[in-house]
């Protein structure tokens, strides 16, 4: 009964270290789905960043010097891109802004309309920009989900300590069991040994 015992908490253990053995397989899956979904977010919203950043950077600088009006970048924004598509860059700078905005162009390394309106342009975002910002979004949403798979199947892996313990556990019950069963078998042979005799 001791060697069925010990043969049952063996084969407990080898189940959880083959369960365990699975699931940290997942883990590596997933982490390289991660890894590879996180580069795809970046590589996406590359552009978008770098326009978004330019774009804010202009604003701050705007707005310190010359105007606070606009009460967001996008908003500046949206008013040089409507000016840059209209091609009134050029006749604004020529014909209707004043010397202190000039002056703040040209600070900004911009020494005349042509240079303005290429910085306009370069950075006003496509809509290419923009839906791949909402895929990169979508795909970070993904990733976020991916994490949390990740945690809830780490939480259901078994310690080596804890193994060895329900090894330990499976063999103590396995004995216990046995040792029943074996006890109620002598019993009923018993009892009909004693009941045939009468």
């Amino acid at each position: 009964y001791l060697l069925i015992s010990f043969f049952i908490g063996i084969i407990v253990l080898i189940g959880i270290y083959i369960s365990s053995t699975i699931k940290k397989n997942q883990i590596q899956n997933i982490e390289a789905n991660i890894i590879y979904k996180k580069n795809l977010t970046d590589s996406l919203s590359k552009q978008f960043k770098y326009k978004s950043n330019n774009q804010s950077w202009f604003y701050e600088k705007f707005n310190s010097k010359v105007s606070n009006h606009y009460k967001s970048y996008d908003k500046l924004w949206e008013r040089l891109e409507n000016l840059s598509l209209e091609d009134s860059i050029e006749y604004k700078w020529n014909n209707y802004w004043d010397k202190s905005l000039i002056s703040f162009n040209n600070e900004m390394g911009f020494n005349n309309p042509k240079e303005f309106n290429d910085f306009i342009a370069k950075n006003s975002l496509t809509k290419n920009d923009k839906y791949n910002k909402e895929l990169s979004t979508k795909i970070g949403i993904e990733i976020t989900i991916l994490e949390k798979s990740k945690i809830q199947i780490i939480n259901k892996i078994f310690a080596p300590q804890i193994q060895s313990e329900y090894g330990k556990l499976a063999i103590i019950i396995s004995l216990t069991i046995l040792f029943g069963i074996r006890y109620l078998y002598h019993t009923i042979k018993w009892s009909v040994r004693i009941l045939r005799q009468k």
